[in-house]
């Protein structure tokens, strides 16, 4: 172990020490650093490539190569050459999947209707600018009967709104298994009533989101906790025209910070 790693990771159940983020930061200063790929924290993640740390071998992958929307940096090994490895760590490391059918006879049937009768009422909603592409997303195209839509989505009950930037740090993923686009809305729940504080632009079938940006004046909110819930809605790719089946994620914590 070299004297001045001054974090520790696990990899594969093992401890294993290294860079962290800031300390890396004060060696690039003075070094030009070589990073030669990523490896990912305590996960059996694999690629052709193998590298030896320590005494296992681990999977490394072409740098840049793992979405920075489910992966964030946690720390660098140096290797040695004298080169370096990113580990990087998943951001949630715990998510929960939900399916949502729209394929519902009745809702198709009104999808359907309306498609071949009433022309889109509003513009087609547009891609919302935070979004980012899902890296290894190789999930094939949900395929459902009647023109309806198939929607699987992945997220996390948690949300951050930051009261200084009006920041909301969330984590929502339409793989590309997913026939419809769709777009989210977060509600502030007070009582019976539903607030409005955020709503995206449109997501589309592999894009994600993490962050989202709170509706001034929509609610007067102080540090502490509250009960929030996120409405899903959901829109036909080739047209842009929104469906009138929604879906409702419930059990939302919403952590206010200064």
């Amino acid at each position: 172990m070299r004297e001045d790693y001054d974090k520790k990771i696990r990899l594969r159940k093992k401890s294993i020490f290294c860079y962290s983020v800031k300390n890396f930061k004060k060696i690039s200063e003075e070094l030009q650093p070589e990073i030669i790929g990523e490896i990912i924290e305590n996960s059996e993640s694999q690629s052709d490539e193998k590298i030896l740390i320590g005494s296992g071998f681990y999977s490394i992958h072409e740098t840049g190569s793992k979405s920075r929307l489910i992966y964030s940096v946690a720390g660098y090994i140096q290797l040695d050459d004298g080169s370096f490895v990113t580990v990087l760590k998943s951001r949630i490391p715990l998510f929960i999947t939900g399916v949502f059918s729209v394929a519902v006879l009745a809702a198709v049937l009104t999808i359907v209707f309306l498609r071949i009768n009433t022309p889109p009422a509003v513009k087609p909603l547009p891609p919302d600018p935070g979004i980012g592409v899902i890296e290894g997303d190789d999930s094939e195209k949900n395929e459902s009967e009647n023109g309806g839509g198939a929607v699987r989505l992945t997220y996390s009950l948690d949300a951050k709104l930051s009261l200084s930037t009006g920041s909301i740090k969330i984590y929502f993923l339409n793989p590309n298994a997913s026939n419809r686009d769709i777009s989210i809305t977060l509600y502030l729940l007070d009582g019976e009533n539903k607030i409005k504080i955020a709503e995206s632009g449109l997501i589309p079938s592999g894009y994600g989101l993490t962050n989202m940006t709170f509706i001034k004046n929509s609610a007067e909110l102080s540090h502490g906790n509250y009960n929030a819930l996120f409405i899903v809605s959901f829109y036909d790719p080739d047209t842009g025209e929104k469906a009138l089946v929604e879906a409702s994620v419930t059990d939302v914590k919403l952590q206010v910070l200064p």
